[in-house]
């Protein structure tokens, strides 16, 4: 079976494959001449291995995509950018002959929106699959932002299924994080176990702070 290390970058490569055939597809309006399917063919190679490197070598395949972040959309983005570039050099280095240039411009576009797209999809369908329902229900009790660095990985667990936020800031009750309400604030903490019947929290605040001590007690 293959790994993951693997599995990855054989996807990326096919959906550089697959943008590189739609740049020329939509530079020449749908239809292809047979001369420039030539050269389509001669030059995805170059695509394909400038793409493959330059990902790589900005550790995009270090990630899980069901946890993709703004860091990890950063490198996507770095990566497309320098391999947009060394293909780019490639293909007018090689000097053929009737070569439309708009492909160069419209690729790399189109592998940002399919790369992102794929990511994006994936992640969806990764919180998707650990709604509500799927495990005991878990109230995570801290702000938004001490939440917002551990929701992946609460999110990871089959046995937990996140169904609000205990803020400990008044003025974030009724806002959301990634589809996960702000139910109550902190003090309210009592009432909302009542309403909800939830009987188990996790305390994700910060260590020292006055609303893990408020919490614990």
């Amino acid at each position: 079976m293959l790994s993951r290390a693997t599995i990855l970058p054989v996807l990326d490569l096919l959906l550089v494959a697959a943008a590189w055939v739609l740049a020329f597809w939509f530079r020449f309006n749908l239809d292809i001449p047979d001369e420039f399917a030539q050269l389509l063919v001669v030059t995805l190679p170059c695509a394909l291995l400038s793409y493959g490197v330059s990902l790589a070598a900005f550790r995009v395949y270090r990630q899980i995509w069901r946890y993709t972040s703004i860091v990890d959309l950063n490198r996507l983005f770095a990566g497309s950018v320098v391999g947009a570039v060394v293909t780019t050099a490639s293909v007018l280095m090689l000097r053929l002959p009737g070569f439309p240039r708009s492909v160069l411009l419209l690729h790399p576009l189109l592998v940002l929106l399919v790369l992102g797209a794929v990511r994006a999809a994936w992640r969806s369908w990764g919180d998707r699959s650990h709604a509500v329902g799927a495990g005991k229900p878990l109230l995570v009790i801290g702000s938004i932002e001490d939440v917002s660095a551990s929701i992946g990985a609460l999110r990871g667990s089959r046995e937990w299924a996140l169904t609000g936020i205990v803020s400990p800031v008044a003025s974030e009750v009724g806002r959301s994080l990634q589809g996960l309400p702000v139910l109550c604030a902190l003090k309210d903490l009592g009432a909302a176990v009542r309403k909800t019947s939830i009987k188990t929290a996790v305390v994700v605040a910060v260590p020292g702070s006055d609303a893990r001590r408020q919490a614990l007690v």
